[in-house]
């Protein structure tokens, strides 16, 4: 467990600073109102995203297995945040300090959220070898 914890610290750490100095490869402006809602929309997809890989933590490869069939409010609360976290983005922009993004840019930040997933499977293959049975 805690290779997992301090392993998705690390990684969401490294993502996001990377995000924060290198977002003008992404077609914004640096620091810009667009830039920071990138940022903070990619570090809410993160933590929505790694939700699944919190469901499994000894070893399980799939972290969607049972997800639809044995979580169910687990699948309302996720469809509730993501729908939140649109809203904010889109439509809370004085209040929250955001500005509407793109559909391209709502598929960057959904796809470097979505990065934690493959690199939660990485981190269960290299907790199973470490770990013994």
């Amino acid at each position: 467990m805690w290779l997992n914890i301090v392993g998705h610290g690390a990684f969401q750490l490294a993502l996001l600073l990377g995000l924060l100095h290198y977002g003008d490869r992404l077609g914004v402006t640096l620091k810009s109102l667009e830039h920071m809602t990138m940022y903070f929309n990619t570090f809410i997809l993160l933590q929505i995203w790694n939700e699944f890989n919190a469901r499994k933590l000894h070893g399980e490869k799939n972290v969607f297995a049972g997800f639809l069939s044995k979580s169910k409010p687990h699948v309302f609360v996720c469809i509730v945040m993501v729908l939140l976290q649109f809203a904010a983005v889109q439509f809370a922009g004085p209040f929250m300090r955001t500005t509407p993004l793109t559909l391209r840019q709502w598929g960057i930040c959904a796809g470097l959220g979505f990065l934690c997933i493959p690199y939660g499977f990485l981190l269960n293959v290299v907790s199973s070898i470490w770990t013994p049975a």
